[in-house]
């Protein structure tokens, strides 16, 4: 008989014999340590909202990713997830902003279900609700070509459902992006041959195949304009962008993505704060713009060396645009991956998880308890960050604090750890990590169990596998913008995004929410 004085230590849980009791695989993370495969759909809604078209992480090529959502994809369909792909596909377009991912997932659905010989009887409707911008028909037509090779092999649904989107939208909106590229609008058109909803829509079809729809008012258009005017004739920047502003017809994205321009063109001071920074800062139009968060972070970078007032106006509609997060909790633990693989870059991993953060911190400032983990190859809490500054203006105290050894390596573990100088039991946790940790800390993870803690990992970097498992009581989510943080109340009710967005189709209209 062993006592107790003589019994072994025990030893420390491995990833293996977590992964043995709860029947889960095990992968190697991109750093070379084991850790947990996710489930495919985990793996595609985090690839889904994730990822932006094009740019690659610390550690996978856009190329890799956009093969991996090809991949996740296939396991869905032969997983008959089928309505779990087509609301992520709205949910991302919809609710997360993003733009060119969710076509690439609506064509690479549709390409799996034929592979795999299956039919999706909303698809149609699919493809019709995915396009929410007129140049989107055009973007998914041509993905469809690049995908399916030949016309004739794109299928009916996307045609159809191409063909149904071309009633969505007026003359304005198709003379606006009425562009050169590789496909044109009349070229779907002569194709999909839409069916006009009325006599007037008739009339804007039979335009664009002549291509005679008259150029709409646009600062490009207009700045176009004015270029091939002779010398004489020619607008000076000044007034041309005064007219602009004043139109009232430069659109929120374009303003303030030619804040600099209207500065450097002189533009009086009273019509830019009336005309650019009312506007720019106006909640109303914050939330109508559905712009990511890291678009206000580039348009503010930009601007304040050249004019105070415009880079506040920016600083209120970052604000603004976290105003409506929901309340995550009473006693709020923060943790967020600083080590070398989170970037640098302001539409990369650190920028973006701090910006989050800090968004968190801004509209928890009414929560019993804040902390803030900062981890790398040590850890350091922050207690007293001041919430009642701004978004920036929080995200600036943290970025200052990665420096010496809250940065290099992933040493979770060391943030865990400072658990016992926070002075307060948590009541809700989020981290913010690419997932690439040293070690796997089991002893300190179950230390969170206890309790109704709701405990969320946001994952940066589109990873394969994670310490963090549902198993253990984590709740994993993605994104680029504080829209994510709409799932908590589902997530505090024990429901995952996957099975939030696992039931049936139901459209655009009626788009999954996250409440």
């Amino acid at each position: 008989m062993t006592t107790k004085l003589n019994a072994k230590p025990k030893q420390p849980k491995t990833v293996q014999a977590v992964a043995a009791k709860h029947n889960l695989q095990v992968g190697v993370s991109a750093n070379g340590n084991l850790q947990f495969k996710k489930e495919p759909l985990q793996m595609l809604y985090e690839l889904a909202v994730g990822t932006l078209f094009g740019k690659s992480t610390f550690y996978r090529s856009s190329d890799t990713l956009v093969q991996n959502l090809r991949n996740n994809v296939r396991s869905a369909v032969q997983m008959d997830a089928l309505d779990f792909v087509a609301n992520l596909a709205i949910h991302a377009r919809g609710e997360m902003s993003i733009r060119t991912i969710p076509i690439v997932l609506v064509v690479e659905f549709a390409k799996a279900l034929r592979e795999q010989g299956k039919t999706y009887p909303h698809m149609r409707q699919l493809v019709r609700d995915v396009i929410q911008r007129a140049d989107q028909i055009n973007d998914l037509y041509a993905y469809s070509l690049d995908v399916f090779g030949d016309k004739k092999n794109i299928p009916m649904a996307i045609k159809r459902g191409v063909g149904d989107a071309f009633n969505k939208f007026g003359a304005y909106a198709f003379a606006k992006y009425n562009r050169d590229g590789v496909v044109k609008f009349r070229d779907v058109l002569r194709i999909v041959h839409p069916v006009a909803k009325d006599i007037k829509q008739g009339d804007i079809f039979k335009k664009l195949m002549e291509d005679t729809l008259e150029a709409p008012y646009t600062w490009e258009v207009e700045l176009s304009k004015n270029g091939q005017l002779s010398a004489a004739e020619k607008k000076d920047n000044k007034t041309l962008w005064t007219e602009l502003v004043t139109s009232g017809k430069v659109g929120y994205m374009a303003l303030l993505r030619n804040m600099r321009n209207i500065v450097q063109a002189g533009v009086d001071v009273k019509i830019v704060q009336q005309y650019v920074a009312d506007v720019i800062s106006d909640p109303k139009r914050v939330a109508e713009s559905k712009q990511l968060t890291f678009d206000f972070v580039e348009a503010y970078n930009i601007i304040k060396p050249l004019d105070t007032k415009l880079a506040t106006a920016t600083s209120k509609a970052i604000d603004a645009s976290v105003a409506y997060l929901p309340q995550l909790g009473e006693r709020i633990w923060i943790i967020i991956d600083y080590s070398g693989s989170m970037g640098n870059d302001t539409a990369e991993a650190i920028s973006t998880s701090t910006l989050l953060a800090a968004a968190l911190l801004k509209a928890s400032e009414k929560a019993d308890h804040l902390a803030v983990t900062l981890f790398g190859s040590a850890a350091k809490t922050l207690r007293s960050v001041d919430t009642n500054n701004s978004v920036l203006a929080i995200q600036k105290e943290l970025l200052a604090e990665r420096k010496g050894n809250i940065s290099g390596s992933t040493d979770f573990q060391a943030a865990l750890r400072e658990r016992t100088k926070l002075g307060f039991t948590p009541d809700t946790i989020i981290v913010f990590t690419d997932g690439e940790i040293n070690r796997f800390p089991y002893g300190e993870m179950q230390q969170l169990t206890a309790g109704n803690i709701v405990k969320v990992v946001v994952n940066m970097h589109g990873a394969t596998t994670t310490p963090l498992i549902k198993e253990n009581g984590w709740f994993a989510m993605s994104g680029w913008t504080p829209a994510m943080f709409k799932w908590i109340p589902a997530i505090r009710n024990k429901s995952t995004i996957v099975d939030s967005l696992s039931i049936p189709y139901i459209g655009i209209q009626k788009a999954v929410v996250a409440e």
